[in-house]
């Protein structure tokens, strides 16, 4: 159909800084437990919980 889908080579790279780092896990923080419209859920379920923090954790110090 001619449509693509851009995926981001670091989805836990919440502010697009080019790194993750703590600014992206204070950003789930100030998010957790959000279940609707979510726009730090790393792991794309639905809600922001601990999922998402071990996500960030293990991609911590990524440059992207």
């Amino acid at each position: 159909d001619g449509s693509c889908e851009y995926a981001p080579a670091c989805p836990e790279d919440l502010n697009n800084d080019g790194s993750v780092t703590v600014a992206d896990i204070l950003a789930v923080l100030a998010e957790f437990g959000c279940s609707a419209d979510c726009s730090v859920d790393v792991d794309g379920n639905g809600s922001v919980n601990v999922a998402d923090i071990l996500a960030l954790l293990a991609a911590f110090g990524s440059d992207c």
